[in-house]
Parts: structure tokens; C-alpha cells; sequence
């Protein structure tokens, strides 16, 4: 029992931000990730079956995989379903990180630097927040006539 507290008290301390800096992290990483395997392999299995042997000979051409010889035609086939699949996983990847509404992620991160304010850590807001009107404290004042 005491292990396991002592596990829950190393996963509360860690913040916030940096929870949501590793998540970012490893969708980045999956998705490029899954991003260039798809490209290798499909790279691969389009040589494969456009492959007519050394001597540019028509027949059965074979490719030596893990030591065993396979029908290059079925190898480039199978390296063709494991790119589309990979480019699948890319896909969904993205469109999750992109499903999330800006506004959503504005309050996730307004809850975070929050709560890093509370506990007398430094927080800067970038430049461009400022200027949404969703961040305003008050209203733009209106401009003397004549200051420019």
C-alpha cells in the first residue's frame, strides 16, 4: 500500500504544464513518426511491385525478407496496406489534435497558468493574448481627438 501512495504523490507533483508539454510531445513525435514509416514503406512497396528482376527480365521476382525469399509483388502489396494504415494513424492523429476548439485549449491553458500563478511561479502571456477580446480585463478606453 505504501508504494503506491508513494506513486501518487510523485504524479501529483508534477505540473500542469508539464503534462501537457509531454502529451504535445509524444502526438508529435506518433505522428511523425507514423508519417515517415508510411512514406519509407510506401516508397518500398512501390519498388517492389514495379520490380521486373536484375536483368529486367518478365517472371516471378522475389525479395529476400528476414532470410526468406517472397513474391516481390506481394511483398510490395503488404508494405502498400502498412502505409495506408500508418497514413491512417497520421491522419486521425492530426485531426484530434485539431478537434480540440481553440477555445477549449484557451481555458485548459488559462486553468494552468492559474493555478502556476497561485503557487508564486513566473507566468508570461504571449503578445497576441492580449489582444483577443476574450482576455481583456476592461473595455479599450476611447482616443483624445488629436493624439493620433
Amino acid at each position: 500500500m505504501k508504494a503506491s501512495a508513494e506513486t501518487l504523490s510523485r504524479t501529483r507533483s508534477i505540473p500542469d504544464w508539464a503534462r501537457l508539454a509531454v502529451m504535445l510531445a509524444a502526438r508529435v513525435v506518433l505522428a511523425a513518426g507514423s508519417l515517415v514509416g508510411a512514406l519509407v514503406l510506401l516508397l518500398y512497396g512501390l519498388f517492389a511491385v514495379a520490380y521486373e528482376g536484375d536483368a529486367g527480365q518478365r517472371g516471378d521476382t522475389h525479395v529476400q525478407i528476414a532470410g526468406s525469399e517472397i513474391d516481390a509483388d506481394a511483398a510490395g502489396a503488404a508494405a502498400i496496406v502498412i502505409a495506408v494504415v500508418l497514413l491512417g494513424v497520421f491522419v486521425a492523429i492530426v485531426l484530434i489534435g485539431l478537434a480540440r476548439s481553440s477555445s477549449a485549449r484557451a481555458a485548459e491553458l488559462e486553468a494552468v497558468l492559474g493555478a502556476s500563478h497561485q503557487n508564486g511561479e513566473v507566468v508570461s502571456v504571449q503578445e497576441g493574448d492580449r489582444d483577443r477580446p476574450d482576455r481583456r480585463a476592461e473595455p479599450p478606453r476611447p482616443r483624445a481627438p488629436g493624439s493620433g
